[in-house]
């Protein structure tokens, strides 16, 4: 009897971390992050097959902000990527080109993500269960021409409870990527918060995290010391700390 061909599902890996290359499954993509500064208007990267047997990728663009915290993607035909398609025999590499197709902008970065897909291939014979297929999210940023650079501003509150809220926002006008944050406060020994993945604060956007690690009240106004980690390098920065 004839088993069932397995069904298909996409596995979406939407790069944070700062890495110059990433593998997942049958091929590697590099680099994982592109920009382009004035007058560059053209980038690209390179798709490499680390299987056995053939593979098809292909490729799909969408533009990226943020609302409130949470990232939103929208179909967009403001870059193109060429060719849109490719198909690479074991060990082989294609390069693929990214173009802007709109003007570069004035005072604001703009963000994007190209998605790197697997394509699935026939059904293998007495094949069943999931096929995962691939997808990277690759982000895509454009530098405004008005020389920029992200300004990262924090904020934090203390609850009833003794949980820190605590915030940052990008008061630039290019993303900043936070890696990890450590936090100390009076005597209390320092903690790191809890990130499950890199953040992007793409401009003007802001993030809230809760720190729930410090075991003791501390006294309103009381400095906390924060040391985030960036794609800018390490900021430091000593804050009050309010309540709500």
């Amino acid at each position: 009897m004839r088993r069932l061909a397995a069904l298909v599902s996409w596995l979406v890996l939407c790069v944070g971390w700062s890495s110059a290359s990433v593998q997942v499954g049958s091929f590697q993509v590099n680099p994982v992050r592109l920009t382009l500064i004035a007058p560059q208007t053209t980038t690209a990267f390179t798709v490499t097959n680390r299987a056995v047997q053939p593979v098809v990728v292909q490729f799909r663009v969408v533009a990226w902000r943020q609302e409130e915290g949470q990232d939103v993607y929208v179909e967009t035909q403001e870059l193109l990527v060429t060719p849109p398609i490719i198909s690479l025999e074991p060990e082989k590499v294609q390069t693929v080109r990214v173009g802007l197709r709109r003007p570069l902008p004035t005072t604001q970065e703009l963000t994007y993500r190209v998605y790197v897909q697997e394509v699935p291939g026939p059904p293998q014979p007495g094949v069943e269960g999931v096929q995962v297929m691939l997808q990277i999210g690759m982000p895509v940023f454009v530098r405004p021409q008005t020389p920029g650079a992200p300004v990262l501003r924090w904020q934090a509150q203390q609850t009833a409870d003794g949980t820190v809220q605590l915030r940052a926002h990008n008061a630039g006008n290019i993303h900043i990527q936070i890696q990890q944050v450590q936090l100390r406060w009076g005597q209390q020994p320092e903690t790191t918060l809890q990130l499950s993945e890199a953040v992007y604060l793409l401009p003007g956007q802001m993030r809230q995290w809760s720190a729930t690690q410090f075991a003791t009240r501390g006294e309103v106004g009381q400095l906390l010391r924060i040391s985030a980690r960036t794609d800018q390098g390490v900021l430091d920065v000593e804050i009050p700390v309010g309540v709500p």
